[in-house]
This record gives structure tokens, sequence and C-alpha cells, in this order.
């Protein structure tokens, strides 16, 4: 049923690309359900068991106690009730399985074949190592670098990130199931096998619609000529893609290093996509070595700054410190190589969390504009415009960054908390459930269904959220700073106070978050403490300040409408920021 539309009540489901659409309107159905679904199109009116699903949505797989199979059903429904109120479309046939009720039109897909340059969709796949040498990270860099220079030399692509990417190394995999999931028109592999002072890369470009390798090369070339046969692939790719060759111009010097020092930079970017504590300072440490052995590298400057933004909420130097040195590596950048995306990224963000949306907005959009294939200032983009209460856009700058890094955990879960913010529980909850779908160990997402959960008055189910997040994240303070709020919300003030003053103690070497201590002393009734740290968060720039007036968590402050205006006003945040509070205010006099 590959490249085929099925049509069923008031739905179509495009059984090639795994999308279900209302009156052609895209509903957010993940992959699970879908494939039950596509099971039960195939047989209307039949009793598909639950054995015969298992089998094919998790071959190999015991599905401990049908949990799997249950949610993904619940799912189904979910999404399909929401549409059509009251709808009963898949009956529950015993405990034996289900069937689907409602006649079902086949008709051929022609949406992929009309698709235009302008949603031509690259994945490109982890170059393959032939060295077999576990300590050569060259390939999973030269991979990312491919990625980054795709994106910016050809914006009418949608070149797949890194993160994605990385997600087959090693998986045994056919191709056709890759590019299914990656719902890619194209992909590009590659081998890489050095023999230094000699480089040998291998490139392949195929069609995925017919498995079709529209274009292969090899090339021979010298450690030193890395930079030239990456832009020789970008350039064959393009003319492959688009039949025609733009004038692509030749790298600067400033982009460009010597073999050795870029390699260690390919190193340190393989351990920057790591985002946990000790990669983060692996990574640090690589790029400080490169800017040292080549201060006039810019690329090393704008990766470091960029990486020290996901960093910094892990605790460690005061953030004002952290904030001048991501904006001078990024400054360092941008003077040398005015057109590094993520150079204006980092810069988004430390104005983000200085409390300067114009400025923020305008960098993660000069970032987009650089580059439109990187998903960070797109999550970035949707993190300011959620602190500004542009939530409809906020939405939808996340669920860009999922298009573009769909088998990531990062932004799905990012756009979880734009939906909570914006108050869309249900759906915030199917956002973190995808992205443990996709990393079961991801320790952010249990934290925000922890935060979900507790703003749905479910409190157990809150610390149990938390609680994994501190499992999944044992050597990250902030985890046991949420877990401890949750115990004392539910009533276990002595474990929730066992944990703030470990908290208190860490603070003394470490710039554990602020906001975190308040909303524990909150959560204990004491009640003034609570709004001196607040104070403290706003003096130090904590980074999680910036959804002050929009994050459910400081509702126990906004309580207080006079007090915490009054807060804002004294340490000069933007009217647009809080404008909800002075009309709140005005109304309540």
């Amino acid at each position: 049923m590959a490249g085929e539309r099925a049509r069923f009540s008031s739905f179509e489901a495009d059984l090639e690309t795994g999308e279900l659409f209302q009156n052609g309107v895209k509903l957010p159905l993940q992959e699970k359900p879908f494939q039950i679904l596509a099971l039960l199109l195939q047989s209307p009116g039949e009793l598909i068991t639950r054995e015969e699903i298992a089998s094919k949505v998790w071959p190999g797989v015991f599905v401990e106690n049908d949990l799997c199979l249950n949610t993904a059903v619940r799912r189904l429904r979910a999404v399909l009730e929401k549409a059509v109120p009251a709808t009963d479309l898949i009956e529950t046939v015993g405990s034996r399985g289900y069937r689907l009720r409602a006649q079902v039109n086949i008709q051929p897909a022609h949406a992929s074949q009309s698709r235009n340059h302008e949603g031509l969709r690259l994945a490109v796949l982890p170059f393959v190592n032939l060295n077999e040498d576990p300590r050569d990270h060259s390939c999973e860099g030269l991979t990312a670098q491919m990625i980054v220079q795709l994106g910016r030399a050809y914006k009418s692509l949608s070149v797949i990130s890194p993160v994605t990417s990385f997600y087959f190394t090693g998986k045994t995999k056919s191709l056709a199931q890759i590019t299914q999931r990656l719902r890619a028109d194209y992909v590009l592999q590659g081998t890489v096998w050095r023999l230094s002072p000699q480089l040998r890369i291998s490139a392949r470009l195929t069609r995925c619609a017919d498995q079709c390798c529209v274009w292969s090369d090899s090339f021979v070339r010298q450690d030193r000529d890395i930079f030239q046969v990456q832009d020789e692939i970008a350039r064959s790719i393009s003319h492959e893609l688009m039949q025609a060759l733009p004038e692509v111009p030749s790298l600067p010097a400033c982009l460009m290093s010597k073999p050795a020092v870029y390699d260690k930079y390919l190193k340190a970017r393989f351990f920057s996509y790591k985002f946990v504590q000790s990669s983060f300072e692996k990574a640090t440490k690589l790029f400080e070595q490169v800017i040292e052995e080549d201060p006039n590298f810019a690329p090393a400057y704008a990766a470091l700054a960029q990486m020290l933004t996901a960093a910094v909420t892990y605790g460690g130097p005061p953030h004002q410190l952290f904030y001048d040195r991501i904006e001078d590596l990024a400054h360092r950048a941008l003077q040398m190589s005015e057109d590094l995306g993520e150079a204006h990224c980092a810069l988004g963000w430390t104005k983000l969390w200085r409390m300067d949306p114009t400025e923020g907005e305008r960098s993660f959009r000069r970032a987009i504009e650089i580059n439109p294939s990187l998903p960070v200032p797109h999550i970035g983009l949707g993190h300011l415009l959620t602190a500004v209460h542009r939530h409809d856009e906020a939405i939808a700058a996340g669920k860009r960054a999922c298009e573009l890094d769909p088998l990531s955990p990062v932004p799905h879960s990012m756009l979880g908390l734009h939906l909570y913010a914006a108050g869309k529980l249900d759906e915030a909850t199917a956002c973190e459930e995808e992205a443990l779908e996709i990393d079961p160990g991801f320790c952010p997402a249990h934290a925000m269904l922890g935060f979900i959960n507790h703003e749905m008055g479910e409190m157990d189910r809150a610390v149990l959220s938390l609680q994994r997040a501190v499992q999944h994240g044992p050597d990250t303070p902030l985890m046991k700073c949420f877990l401890a709020r949750e115990l004392a919300s539910a009533g276990r003030a002595e474990e929730a106070r066992q944990i703030l003053n470990e908290i208190l103690d860490l603070r003394k070497t470490n710039c554990i978050p602020a906001t975190t201590v308040a909303f524990i002393y909150h959560a204990l009734g004491e009640h003034e403490q609570a709004w001196e740290w607040l104070e403290t968060a706003i003096r130090e720039l904590d980074p999680w300040q910036f959804g002050i007036a929009v994050d459910p968590r400081y509702r126990c402050f906004w309580n207080n409408d006079d007090r915490f205006l009054n807060l804002l006003r004294r340490y000069d945040f933007p009217m647009v920021i809080i404008e909800p509070f002075v009309s709140r205010a005005c109304f309540a006099r």
C-alpha cells in the first residue's frame, strides 16, 4: 500500500508518509498509532488480533503487559475522537483485538509526485568509518559539517539534522526503513578511509521513491583538502536535486584549518551532541584546544558558544559570567565571518536570558535565514515567543524544529514545553511521550511530564515522573530540584527538605538556578523565603526566569498580583512580558 492514500469517514491517511489528515489539516498522530491504523485500514470490518498488531508494530519485541499496545491504541482513539467527537471508529473485540468500523477507499497518492524543490527533504546518514577505529570521530563530525554546509548553501532543501542522522548509527535497518522513518526524498550516504596523509571519501545519493542511485562519486585527496571535498559533494548534490548548479563561493580562510586541528574540532562536535554534562565538559576542553592551536578558525568559536547555551542550565559559573563568555565567543566568530548561523543562535539565547526579546528574536531569525535547516534556532525562537505570550507562533516554531529533527527527543520535548505554557496539556503530554518513545532515558521529558501532571492535579504521578528524571539524570542537580518541589507539593516535606539542603550546599560551588529553590520553598509553605529566592534568580539572570510571566510553575507567585508586578517593574522587565499582569492588576481594582 506504499504510495497510496486511504480515505475513511472524514479522514485521509497517507500510507507512504505516515500522516493523517482531516479535511486537508494534518493531525498530530505518532508513528506507532499510525502503524496500527494502517493495519486496520488494510482489512476494514475484520478483526485484527492483538498478537498480529504486536508482531508487526513491535517486531521481535516483547510488549510487557500490553502496555505499549494499549497506550498506542488510546492515542489513536484520542486523535480520532478529538477530530470527530463521539466517533467510534475503533471497536474493541473483547480481549482479542480491534476492528475498524468504516468503509475505506484506497487511492493513489499524487501529492508526493508533484512535490516541488521547495519541499525536498534530504537526509544525510552518518558516513561510515572504514578504519574501524573507535577513537576516530571524524566521520560523525564530517556528517554534521556536511549537513550544516548543505543547509547554508541550498536553502530550498530541508536537510535533516545531525542528531536525527546519528539515530541510525550502528543499527541494522534497511535503507527503505530509514527513508520511511525520516520521510526523506533523498538520502546521502558515504564512507571514509584515512591512510594519512591520504583521505578517501565515497558518497552516494539515492532517490527514496524508487531506491535508485542518482549520483555517486569517490574522492582521493590529501587530509588538508577535506573542505574541498565537502564543497565538491555539496555541488554534485545540488546539481542532481535542482538540475542547476548555483554559484557556491569558495570557503574563506577563517572557515578552514589544518587537518589535525580540524580532526579535534570534529571530535569536539561529536561530544557536544550528547547533551550530558560529562560530554559537555569533554567538548569544551577540545574546543578550547582548537582555538588555542588555531585562533583564526571561526567555526570553533561559534560551535563552542552554541554548545555552552545548552550546558548553561546544568550549573557551573555564575550565569552572568557564562553569558559574557558565550557572547564573546559568538562575536569573535562573527568578526571573522558574519555568515555563521550557530553564532547568531548563541546570541539569541543570551538575549533571551537577558530579557531583550527584540534583539533575541532578531538573532534567531538571522540564524534561520543563514541556514533554515538548523533546528536549534527554531527551538530558541519558540522559547522566546512563548515568553512573550505569542503561543501560536511558538508552537509553529517548535513543530518546524521537530520536522527538521524528527528522531531527536529534544525538539519534541521543547514543543511540549510550548504547549504546556499555552495550556494545551493533552498535546503537551503527547509530545513528551513522543520524546520518551525516541529515548526512554531523556530526563527533561520525564521532568516535563512531572510539570504537566502537577498542573493537572495528579501529584503522585508528578512525583513518579520526577523520580524517573532523577534516575536518568543523576549528575544533573536540576532534576533533584524539580523532584523536591513535587515532594513538597505532595505533602512529603521531610524528603523535600533533605534534597533542599543538598541543593543549598551545592550552590556554594555551583550556580544552581535560584528559581528552582524558590519553587521548593513556596511548596514547603515558606513564602517569604520563596520571594527572596525569586528576586535572587532575577538578579543572577537565572536562565529559567525567561518564562516568569507565562510558565504555570510561577502561578504561586502570580496570585499576589501587585507584589509580582512590582518585582517585574523594579527589574525593568520589557512591557511585552509583563503586560498581561498590568491588565490583571487594573481589572482587580
